[in-house]
């Protein structure tokens, strides 16, 4: 089952690891979506680039990475350069969308399910908010897995000053 795309493995289909399967800890499952979209325009902040680097190098629970097909390298990089190996996890999506590329959207629920072990699940990335047009839905690729993780009752929250829109 384990294949190699370069740096990252697949450990199940459609999901990749930096570092083989992931362990439990007693901390949140974090499911980080696009978490550097806006450095790709050259809009993303200094101060939310230094909160969510020393996040992501500091937590040793897992974080599942929902992240372009064609910015997963990339972003797994980024991640090493941080130091950060153990219990990172991908999930490679369409362009510009939080729609898993090579698996279900019910695949990616039960991962979520697994790997929360019981726990709410922390959002962190963007775009997140409230879409004043079309309440009580959300906006944004984040707020697109609020809704569908609220659709199956799974608790969540959005980790202040680690999600971004563009308020």
């Amino acid at each position: 089952m384990e294949k190699q795309t370069q740096l990252l493995r697949e450990i199940q289909p459609g999901l990749y690891s930096l570092n083989g399967h992931p362990s439990f800890t007693d901390e949140n499952l974090v499911v980080a979506v696009h978490p550097f979209f806006k450095s790709y325009s050259g809009t993303l902040d200094d101060q939310y680039l230094s909160r969510i680097n020393d996040f992501i190098r500091s937590r040793k629970g897992p974080i599942l990475t929902l992240e372009e097909k064609h910015r997963a390298k990339p972003t797994a990089i980024h991640y090493l350069l941080l130091g950060s190996r153990e219990n990172r996890l991908f999930i490679k999506t369409i362009k510009e969308n939080p729609e898993p590329s090579e698996i279900t959207m019910e695949q990616f629920v039960e991962y979520v399910e697994r790997l929360r072990n019981g726990n709410p699940v922390d959002l962190i990335g963007g775009y997140f908010f409230k879409n004043p047009d079309y309440l009580p839905d959300w906006g944004g690729c984040c707020g697109y897995i609020a809704e569908i993780l609220s659709g199956r009752n799974i608790p969540f929250k959005g980790l202040e000053g680690l999600t971004f829109s563009d308020d």
